[in-house]
């Protein structure tokens, strides 16, 4: 995935116990995930909890890739509404309703920070 043009490709995002893996919707790429993930379990002893693992795919990928990356990597919940760290991973038509919640918890933070290092005069 890239943000915007020149930038890098991003293929993951992992904070401490929870990842969020980028591939392509085909079963070339999901086999090649699986068999990543298996080595993975199989060096570290950690097994990926298949029951708490969603997948999610763009809205233009057909139901029958959808049904082939599923098969390959186990996983029988697709998801359109989760969040990763917080933040919705879906991010469609109306993105300044969707983080608007963030501009009020900003506003929020900073002016408590101003009631509490400011002095009586300060804060007049």
């Amino acid at each position: 995935m890239k943000i915007c043009q020149g930038a890098p490709s991003i293929s993951h995002l992992l904070f401490a116990d929870d990842s969020l893996i980028l591939v392509r919707a085909n079963g070339e790429d999901a086999a090649k995930l699986q068999s990543i993930l298996d080595l993975y379990a199989e060096c570290s002893g950690q097994v990926i909890n298949i029951d708490k693992s969603a997948i999610m795919f763009s809205k233009n990928t057909r139901a029958s890739c959808k049904a082939v990356v599923m098969q390959k990597l186990g996983i029988a919940r697709e998801s359109f509404n989760d969040k990763y760290l917080g933040l919705p991973i879906h991010v469609r038509n109306n993105k300044v309703q969707i983080f608007s919640y963030l501009k009020e918890r900003v506003w929020q933070r900073i002016q408590c920070w101003k009631e509490k290092l400011l002095s009586n005069a300060g804060k007049k």
